[in-house]
């Protein structure tokens, strides 16, 4: 196995032990280094700075990390002795703010069912212990984040060209704030006051800023998710720690021993060296396995068995030596009040049974993904309770009508008046695509009799129609936007098509894509059953098309958004986009099937989710267009909204907005999953819509808001 492999990185340990019966030393072909993971041999290494070198030509941290003594010793007491900023007198005093940060983003979870530990929590409390240690603004925080994540990135730890690039995107704004700023001085008061900035050449303190926000992103947050993961897992302890708080500490110690959130540092070689009789040459990459470190059975005793009251080992989490970590002390503290605050501010929090915790790609960081927590059990049982809902009329509705049905309403005859009329495969596919997404149980075996019914309704040459042509009064040909999303699920169940060229046909020399699947000569060399088919039927057409319901032109921003779900984003397709973004900011289109835009916007982010990455252009106005509209959206369009904001993966704060909208009306309001106008005939004769697609909405977006 490669350390720089992801199966490496869900489970080290397995990894670490399989190695101990054959030494504490062993080369790694793939990484041309040597990883070490004996505790006895990590310590000799990292006390022999003489032989064992961090540093490096260009290196990441010069200041710290990358430096040795006595040039490292000096700068580590700038920053960790008795005047420096993370002295310890400085951080004991930092208790209460950093107390006050952590309540004020808890309070913002008031109204919420469940949040994201990492994301919502750890990650914003760390980023601005930190952020206000040193004087930034917190509405730096974005960007300084996403650089720290990308800096640890195994990408990053294998190339180093990327991890200074990821640094000159950030630089500048941490450059302007303290140098160019006029309020820099009392913003930066704790660093001006004990005399960094007269202690470091300009390039050096902008290092230094840079591996303080690192550890402040990263190995703190990742220590919380850690500590929290075991204390829902152990009940009976998290009762007992609420009950002795000074257990907290020696707590935090055994999870940083069993969790380390730094796996591996590197060191090389400044001679030949002789570790454990293993000749190593000069120069050499050597990779200090600080996890296995700290399970090394002969310095602990059961070590993969969390053991509160174990006895008093030096633990390599934070490092050893000289270059023991100088936040150390700060990434406890935060730990500490994190965890305390959150237990006792929600004690019913807790994680759904079936979460299964996924651990970032990196060999030396160690990090839970993502990490959904559930805050209120009342707010989880009237959740519970309405996804139950849900799916009960999922069930109904395929048990009444073996297909997840559409309904129509004539408006202008009788309002509210839903009635089912024909099989529809693009309403059936539509729910079947967020099914997809949701669990719940039972899953497995519904979607493979909706994957029968889809293939049941599939026509010559791998295509779709919104209903059959000999049932209905208005017959239509076969459209791309059915066979766009019957192909897509299908592909997601396994089932591969070869109707590729039906797409491509379909897109015009002016890059639009027509609506409707109709004959052509390109067609009759590609697929000449179904030329002949299609020419068969255009008399049963023809009634269609004077009625205005379509036109042998049609096109539009939803059913091209789904197409482009099923051709993918590539050279065939990129003007396409492109004419899309253009259409979509000159908002000219009328007369579209789609008449509310929250719904074009929905396909447009789906497609976005499904790999066209080009449509990230238009994420702020359709962050715009919710913005200004979700005070007067109903409940599907809430539910569309926030399944927009989920697949951008963008604005929190707008989804938790959208996301106590729709709490509040599971609250107030019963029956909340109704019938909505999802499209429309061309000529507003009807609409269409289904109870089981919007309940097949609000179980993808709840997915992970409560536990099964």
């Amino acid at each position: 196995m490669k350390i720089s492999s992801i199966e490496f990185a869900q489970n080290p340990y397995l990894f670490y032990d399989k190695l101990r019966a054959n030494g504490s030393v062993h080369y790694l072909e793939k990484e041309n280094g040597w990883l070490v993971i004996g505790y006895q041999q990590i310590t000799n290494i990292l006390l022999n700075s003489k032989l064992f070198t961090s540093e490096g030509e260009n290196s990441f941290d010069p200041i710290l990390l990358n430096c040795d003594p006595p040039k490292h010793t000096y700068h580590k007491n700038i920053v960790s002795g008795n005047k420096g900023i993370l002295s310890n007198n400085r951080v004991e005093a930092l208790a209460k703010k950093n107390r006050v940060i952590c309540k004020s983003i808890i309070a913002d979870f008031a109204n919420k069912t469940a949040i994201d530990l990492l994301q919502d929590f750890a990650l914003p409390f760390s980023s601005q212990v930190i952020m206000s240690l040193l004087g930034f603004h917190a509405s730096n925080n974005t960007e300084i984040r996403e650089w720290s994540y990308q800096s640890v990135s195994n990408k990053s730890i294998y190339d180093a060209d990327f991890a200074f690039k990821q640094w000159q995107k950030v630089k500048p704004l941490i450059e302007q704030f303290i140098f160019e700023n006029e309020s820099a001085k009392n913003d930066l008061s704790e660093m001006f006051t004990y005399n960094l900035i007269n202690s470091f050449s300009k390039e050096d303190l902008l290092n230094l800023i840079k591996i303080l926000i690192l550890g402040g992103n990263e190995t703190t947050p990742n220590l919380i998710s850690s500590a929290f993961y075991y204390l829902i897992k152990n009940q009976e302890f998290l009762e007992k720690l609420k009950k002795e708080p000074s257990l907290m500490q020696p707590f935090l110690n055994e999870i940083l021993r069993l969790e380390a959130p730094t796996q591996i540092i590197q060191r090389v070689t400044k001679d030949d060296v002789r570790i454990d009789d293993i000749n190593i040459p000069a120069n050499s990459l050597l990779f200090l396995a600080i996890g296995a470190g700290n399970r090394d059975p002969t310095v602990f005793e059961k070590p993969n068995e969390f053991i509160l009251s174990r006895k008093e080992n030096k633990i390599l989490s934070f490092g050893f030596g000289p270059h023991y970590c100088i936040g150390a002390n700060l990434a406890r503290q935060e730990a500490q009040i994190a965890l305390e605050e959150l237990i006792n501010t929600f004690p019913d929090i807790y994680v759904s049974n079936s979460f299964d915790p996924i651990y970032r790609h990196s060999s030396h960081i160690r990090g839970i993904k993502e990490f959904p927590v559930i805050l209120n059990k009342n707010n989880n049982d009237l959740m519970l309770q309405h996804r139950n809902e849900a799916l009960n009329i999922i069930n109904q509705d395929y048990n009444n009508y073996n297909e997840f049905p559409s309904f129509e309403n004539y408006p202008n005859a009788q309002p509210n008046n839903w009635i089912y009329t024909f099989p529809s495969p693009f309403i059936h596919s539509n729910v079947v695509y967020s099914l997809l997404n949701a669990n719940f149980k039972g899953k497995e075996a519904l979607l493979e009799k909706a994957k029968n019914r889809i293939l049941k309704a599939k026509e010559v040459a791998e295509v779709w129609r919104f209903w059959p042509i000999n049932v209905a009064r208005n017959a239509v040909p076969p459209d791309l936007d059915d066979t766009a999303i019957c192909t897509l699920v299908l592909k997601k169940l396994g089932v591969k098509l070869h109707n590729q060229s039906v797409f491509l046909n379909a897109i015009t020399p002016d890059s639009d894509i027509l609506t409707w699947i109709l004959p052509n000569r390109k067609m009759l060399l590609k697929k000449p059953l179904l030329f002949v088919k299609l020419l068969l039927e255009r008399k049963k057409i023809k009634a269609t098309i004077s009625s205005n319901m379509l036109s042998y032109n049609d096109t539009e921003i939803g059913v091209s958004a789904n197409v482009l779900c099923a051709l993918g984003e590539n050279i065939a397709t990129k003007k396409v986009i492109a004419k899309i973004i253009t259409s979509w900011n000159l908002d000219t289109e009328n007369g579209s099937f789609y008449d509310k835009k929250i719904v074009k916007a929905f396909h447009v982010a789906r497609a976005y989710n499904e790999g066209i990455k080009g449509f990230k252009t238009l994420e702020n106005a359709i962050i715009a267009l919710i913005e200004e509209n979700y005070n007067n959206y109903c409940f599907a369009e809430l539910l569309l909204s926030g399944l927009i904001l989920k697949y951008y993966q963008t604005n929190i704060k707008l989804s938790d907005l959208i996301n106590s909208k729709i709490i509040d009306t599971l609250k107030k309001e019963n029956n909340v999953i109704q019938y909505y106008p999802y499209f429309t005939s061309k000529d507003r004769n009807y609409y269409g819509g289904s109870k089981s697609l919007t309940a097949a909405w609000f179980l993808e977006l709840t997915n992970n808001w409560v536990d099964e």
